[in-house]
């Protein structure tokens, strides 16, 4: 498995100032000749029936509620290495979709960014991203998670390897990845969601409030540990061979979960009245 710098959203950042003449010139930071760090913030606004698209294959993307304004704030700290090529560069543009944040490096005389690592590379871009009320958002990335947490919009995630995690979201969810892992916890329930999730190989672990009124369907090769009931269908003949179907409450939503050879864990919160406290 390819070494991974870690994730550096929060850090200070060190001075990067030329030294004063006659002074030494400073050690580089953690020891690594030609790498800094740079911090990047980018705000744009959103217009009413837009979104966010978000394009990061150099890192991991978290994403926030914005507000109500319409104004999207995008805060990045950048890894850049000397001798890696071009640097990193973040962007914020307006397109007929919306806004769309790409991170990438500038490539020939047009500067066109290019949104794909060279192999071996270690610089990477880790972002959190403030998305307003009612802008959908879309999130790509390649080995970078995508975390998000207190949205009130729609949101489709896609990886190749990173992990994707979702909790107190007011909207549909679509999200998909070839071997990342996914943990979607649903605590509080809007009538007629709609939500989907898949990946081939990683597994994926869904958290029902006690309010949950949806139907949910499941199709995978993996195990299935469940605490609500299911009814199951196993087939050796066929891929998946597992596929099975659940109720709760009137079904007014739906939950669509499918997996390659992924272990799915669906998961009930316990009902208020049954929680007990300990003496």
């Amino acid at each position: 498995m390819r070494a991974r710098f870690p994730t550096l959203i929060g850090l200070a950042l060190l001075p990067l100032a030329a030294p004063a003449p006659g002074q030494e010139t400073p050690p580089a930071p953690f020891g690594v000749p030609g790498f800094e760090i740079e911090r990047v913030s980018r705000v744009a606004t959103v217009a009413e029936g837009l979104g966010v698209i978000v394009l990061n294959r150099f890192g991991d993307v978290r994403a926030r509620f914005g507000g109500y304004e319409g104004h999207l704030e995008v805060f990045a700290n950048v890894q850049q290495f000397a001798d890696e090529g071009p640097r990193l560069a973040v962007e914020a543009r307006e397109t007929p979709a919306g806004v769309e944040v790409r991170v990438g490096y500038p490539a020939g005389e047009s500067g066109e960014l290019v949104t794909a690592p060279e192999p071996g590379w270690r610089k990477r871009a880790d972002m959190v991203v403030w998305v307003p009320r009612g802008a959908p958002l879309s999130v790509t990335t390649g080995d970078g998670l995508v975390d998000v947490r207190g949205l009130e919009s729609d949101v489709r995630a896609a990886t190749a390897g990173g992990a994707i995690s979702a909790r107190k979201m007011l909207g549909d969810l679509d999200f998909r990845s070839a071997s990342g892992d996914l943990l979607v916890v649903l605590e509080s329930w809007s009538p007629a969601r709609r939500h989907s999730f898949a990946s081939e190989t990683g597994d994926l672990s869904v958290v029902l409030g006690e309010e949950a009124d949806t139907s949910i369907s499941v199709a995978t090769s993996g195990l299935i540990s469940t605490d609500i009931s299911l009814r199951l269908d196993y087939r050796a003949d066929r891929i998946p061979v597992r596929r099975a179907e659940a109720l709760l409450g009137e079904g007014s939503g739906t939950i669509s979960i499918s997996s390659g050879d992924g272990h799915v864990r669906l998961i009930r919160l316990p009902l208020a009245r049954d929680a007990r406290v300990e003496p």
